[in-house]
């Protein structure tokens, strides 16, 4: 008699979570991270003259004209946003084919502040999103 009722437990259990209790579906959203980290990317600066660019300096990659707080970089799209040094820049340009992806190129309108700026390498870049 004893397992009788333990196997009446256990059908009437069995019974309960499987056809009287709803069916739950638990849902878990998967969040982008905030952002990527790079490691070891270069950075340099380049200004508006037809040495440095194009023909027509003044107008970047993606068709709009350039301007500080602009940066050009190969691989990223147009439009991303990029962290360096706790500085904001966003994508709008490229540079020669000859460079990789780990290269960004910071547009400064005066020629001899991007000079001075020189190329910074090994650093860290947050691509955020």
């Amino acid at each position: 008699i004893k397992t009788i009722k333990i196997n009446l437990i256990i059908f009437v259990i069995f019974v309960l979570t499987n056809f009287l209790i709803p069916e739950r579906t638990i849902v878990v959203e998967a969040k982008e991270p905030e952002y990527v980290v790079l490691f070891g990317q270069t950075i340099t600066a380049y200004s508006a003259s037809e040495d440095e660019t194009d023909s027509d300096p003044r107008i970047a990659a993606n068709g709009k004209e350039v301007f500080e707080g602009g940066i050009a970089n190969n691989c990223l799209p147009f439009g991303a946003k990029v962290e360096i040094n706790g500085e904001i820049f966003e994508v709008n340009d490229r540079k020669n084919k000859r460079y990789g992806c780990e290269w960004f190129d910071i547009f400064i309108d005066s020629k001899q502040e991007a000079l001075q700026f020189g190329i910074w390498k090994g650093q860290t870049i947050r691509i955020l999103n």
